[in-house]
């Protein structure tokens, strides 16, 4: 990481995917990259789609993938037209208080494979669903019921976390 001074550590880096609403994944062997909304368990990340399709012809088991994640991502308004005329007036530097992103970020490396446990594969969506849907878990047995069939489930295994953020300094 070029930037040491917006490297964060691995909790950190946890924390980012756990309140993010989706990753972007690119299979490492052909480049394919698609958004997914991911579910995670200790070091295990998880995601379902349908049981046919592009991705699903395109993942081997144990395939190296990246993930990105994004849980922040804004333009700060610290500073006014004002403020900013002051600090030059003042001589001070502007650099890195306008024109510029606030962040937090990290991205995952790991092998991805199909999760063929019945009871696993219902654990993964039983966490995305407290997570996305806290007030509706009185009907994931029913939803279980009508779609495990038909639904495919993916885990990818941790192997590597870089984390990262830029803050705005605040006047």
């Amino acid at each position: 990481m070029r930037r040491k001074d917006r490297e964060q550590d691995t909790n950190f880096g946890l924390n980012v995917i756990d309140n993010t609403n989706f990753g972007v994944m690119t299979l490492k062997k052909n480049g394919y990259s698609l958004p997914l909304t991911f579910s995670r368990d200790e070091n295990t990340l998880y995601f379902h789609c349908a049981m046919q399709g592009q991705k699903v012809d395109y993942i081997e088991d144990g395939d190296l993938v990246r993930i990105v994640f994004v849980s922040q991502s804004e333009t700060p308004r610290e500073y006014t037209p004002q403020s900013m005329r002051d600090i030059i007036k003042n001589g001070g530097n502007t650099s890195g208080k306008i024109f510029t992103i606030e962040y937090k970020s990290a991205i995952v490396e790991g092998k991805i494979y199909n999760v063929e446990d019945e009871k696993e594969k219902i654990h993964s969506l039983k966490i995305l669903c407290e997570r996305l849907e806290p007030d509706m878990m009185e009907f994931f047995d029913h939803a279980i019921e009508r779609s495990l069939k038909v639904t495919k489930v993916y885990k990818i295994e941790i192997d590597e976390i870089e984390a990262k953020a830029k803050e705005v300094v605040k006047m």
